[in-house]
């Protein structure tokens, strides 16, 4: 699902006034959407190279500030186009707008998600995808359906007894998590939420298979790259199995108790414990939504 109406944005006055043909503005809005969901963070000049390189189109410096200038006011986008000063001051304007990065309005929410993508992204080079597949990254919840991925969806198949359709929603579930290099807790955390149940044996495998989501997952913290694109990655730590089993029997616990209270009370709202009262900022929103906490209840917190 692409979250920005382009239509809507292309109707701004504003961006209307900008000398450059429509077709154009719509095809900077779907790289600048692409590069938000795929990178997180991104300096736009980068951005700005790989767009002239595959479409042949160089757009002219003014332009593309009046642009970012606008994008920056509308409610429509899920990114914002920031230089450090901006980012901390909201009353200051860029000295050097063309400095700016992109950012994802998840990465802005959270100050230190911020720092936390600057300092990962630091010395990696950003992947370059061919133009289909970098832009296919317009679906906020694209992901490659890789190996690893196929391996994970059988599992939960197999061990579940979901058919395809309903395994696939487990595994949109858990690459959320990959892709933000989350821990198997609370991965697993989240497919307790939702019904799965593993026994010892079955989830050793799943500590396994989410294990290989993780080396083989695109991520912004990693500039687009998977973590095996690395030269000198460090493999995830392997997770206590013992310590992973009892949270588990604690999140089934836990989780029957909140289906019992929300089938009392339709409108309650389940808080997972990841904190008291606050659920995983990359976790999915308890509102049922199917966006990410701090894409949807949690904007702005």
């Amino acid at each position: 699902m692409v979250f920005t109406d382009y239509d809507k944005i292309l109707n701004v006055p504003k961006i209307q006034e900008i000398e450059l043909p429509a077709e154009t503005l719509t095809l900077l809005l779907r790289y600048f959407e692409a590069a938000a969901n795929l990178y997180e963070r991104i300096p736009i000049r980068k951005l700005m190279e790989i767009f002239t390189a595959q479409t042949g189109i160089s757009v002219p410096d003014e332009q593309l500030i009046s642009l970012m200038d606008e994008l920056n006011k509308q409610k429509e986008c899920l990114y914002y186009c920031l230089t450090e000063e901006e980012y901390y001051d909201e009353n200051a304007y860029a000295s050097a707008p063309m400095e700016r990065d992109l950012l994802t309005e998840s990465v802005c929410m959270f100050e230190e998600d911020y720092e936390e993508i600057k300092a990962s992204q630091q010395g990696i080079p950003y992947v370059t995808l061919p133009q289909e597949e970098f832009l296919k990254y317009e679906d906020e919840q694209y992901f490659e359906f890789t190996p690893a991925c196929k391996e994970m969806l059988h599992f939960l198949m197999e061990t579940q007894d979901y058919d395809r359709p309903k395994a696939t929603d487990y595994l949109d579930e858990l690459m959320m998590y990959a892709t933000h290099l989350d821990t198997v807790d609370n991965a697993l955390d989240d497919m307790v939420r939702m019904g799965a149940v593993f026994n010892y044996e079955q989830l050793e495998r799943f500590a396994a298979l989410y294990r290989e989501l993780l080396l083989h997952s695109r991520t912004g913290a990693y500039c687009g790259n998977c973590l095996v694109d690395l030269p000198d990655y460090q493999e995830p730590e392997a997770p206590d199995m013992q310590v992973l089993y009892q949270n588990m029997q604690w999140s089934i616990r836990e989780w029957e108790k909140r289906r019992g209270k929300i089938n009392q009370v339709k409108d309650l709202i389940a808080i997972p414990k990841h904190q008291p009262g606050t659920p995983s900022k990359n976790g999915p929103c308890p509102c049922g939504s199917g966006k990410k906490y701090k894409r949807c209840c949690g904007k702005g917190k």
